[in-house]
């Protein structure tokens, strides 16, 4: 399981740093960048871990990542101490999540990610006054009682990614509806600056589709496929859905198998 998306946040000056703005950053001034954060990145988990800025080898499309120095130690609770969970266990775990948990989870990421790491620098989020057993945690307990983390990646980074195991995706974009004859519906993504770069599209059939209606009738909806006026008439939103991704015909595609596991705020 590649651990490239494991930070997608760290400390920096006892404040939340986005990967997304660090990658940005980084693009625009490679060495000036580099010299800034050397030695002042920390595990947004424990802020005991410093962490350095890596170029992903195994892409062309210009991306970073985190990754802890050599021989350092998390503390005993950090979640990113913990492993990521194998494609098998995270099936599982979001086929059965309750859908009260999964709504949790997703909307912690899309609101209240910042705040809940936004601690005092000498207090572990993972002290005893925090409920261990809290829902909104990014990590899930295998069939051996061991934890492991649940693999997550901003939409806001610079490209989308491949992957054949279920990871939470999030952040701001912008968003419209398309819909073929057989009432599949199809959200398209795209970036919500000005490029509008399109992102990936979700298929949605219509079964899980009918439970999501509420939540997204403010979005646009037609039966027209061109990508051009998707983007034209595509209105701002964040969104956190689990989903895989696969690369067909230079775009990437994934699908919603259940509405517990999309959710969707209007901007």
């Amino acid at each position: 399981m590649p651990e490239t998306n494991k930070y997608q946040y760290c400390m920096y000056n006892n404040e939340v740093l986005e990967l997304h703005v660090l990658e940005e950053e980084f693009y625009k001034n490679q060495q000036v960048t580099r010299n800034k954060y050397r030695g002042q990145l920390l595990c947004p988990g424990c802020r005991q871990v410093r962490l350095s800025i890596h170029e992903n080898s195994n892409s062309n499309s210009n991306s970073i990542y985190l990754a802890a120095y050599p021989n350092s130690h998390h503390t005993e609770n950090c979640e990113y101490l913990l492993n990521s969970a194998t494609k098998r266990e995270l099936k599982v775990f979001y086929d059965q999540i309750a859908p009260d948990r999964a709504e949790q989870m997703l909307e912690r990421i899309l609101e209240d990610r910042v705040a809940v790491l936004n601690l005092p620098q000498n207090q572990n989020p993972n002290d005893d006054d925090v409920d261990e057993d809290d829902d909104g945690n990014y990590e899930l307990t295998n069939e051996n009682g061991t934890r492991k983390y649940l693999p997550r990646r901003s939409l806001q980074l610079r490209k989308m990614e491949e992957s054949d195991h279920l990871v939470m995706y999030y952040g701001e974009c912008r968003l419209f509806i398309a819909q073929d004859k057989w009432d599949n519906f199809y959200l398209r993504l795209f970036r919500n600056d000005e490029t509008r770069y399109y992102l990936c599209s979700l298929k949605i059939p219509i079964v899980v589709f009918n439970y999501l209606r509420d939540e997204l009738n403010f979005i646009l909806c037609e039966s027209d496929f061109d990508v051009n006026n998707s983007k034209e008439k595509s209105v701002p939103a964040r969104i956190a859905f689990i989903s895989t991704i696969e690369e067909k015909s230079l775009f990437f595609n994934g699908k919603i198998t259940h509405s517990k596991l999309l959710k969707v705020i209007q901007l």
